[in-house]
């Protein structure tokens, strides 16, 4: 929630204010007078940023995909090997999702809802472009499987946010470094050589 008196960035108080009710509430359970009242701004305000609820919605996972890249790639270190950055940046990722549930919620509701609509596709590869190069030089290498590049992204993406599901019901606990070091070496086995 947020909290009371004069609010200095409104643009980002109207974003927090989604983040959590949309990954608590949902798309559809979530109205524009809602974000307006979590927010303490009045509902006119929100249209002062965004132009309806699917600019805002949109607009918000613009700015967590871009956060989530510069963890990503601000992590990569050109000077060790592919497999030492795969798994500094995996246990990264994992991290990120754990610290950040409410994104982490958003982000997977907006991954299977109309919401991903061509532009979105695009924009989603085009912030993947650096990871699809990274893919492919090292298949190029031998490093890695010779699969389609979206299947090896999908095999190292797909055991994160299947382990954070599970860590956020109670069904794992993840805790202790070597098991995270566990898990990334089982995700690194599916796509290596």
């Amino acid at each position: 929630m947020i909290p009371r008196g004069k609010i200095k960035d409104k643009r980002k108080a109207i974003l927090d204010s989604s983040l959590e009710l949309i990954a608590l509430q949902g798309f559809h359970g979530t109205s524009m007078k809602q974000i307006a009242d979590n927010a303490k701004v009045a509902a006119g305000t929100i249209y002062v940023y965004f132009t309806k609820k699917d600019d805002l919605i949109h607009q918000l996972f613009v700015e967590i995909r871009e956060e989530l890249n510069e963890v990503v790639f601000g992590g990569f270190n050109s000077e060790i090997s592919f497999k030492e950055n795969f798994m500094i940046l995996w246990n990264e990722v994992l991290e990120y999702y754990l610290s950040f549930p409410l994104k982490y919620n958003f982000l997977e509701q907006f991954s299977i809802s109309p919401f991903i609509n061509d532009i979105t596709l695009e924009e989603g590869t085009q912030a993947l472009a650096p990871a699809y190069s990274l893919f492919r030089d090292a298949q190029k290498e031998g490093t890695l499987k010779q699969l389609p590049i979206s299947a090896l992204i999908a095999l190292t993406h797909g055991p994160i946010v299947a382990l954070v599901k599970m860590n956020n019901i109670g069904e794992i606990v993840i805790e202790e470094k070597i098991d995270k070091k566990q898990f990334a070496e089982a995700s690194w086995f599916s796509i290596s050589n």
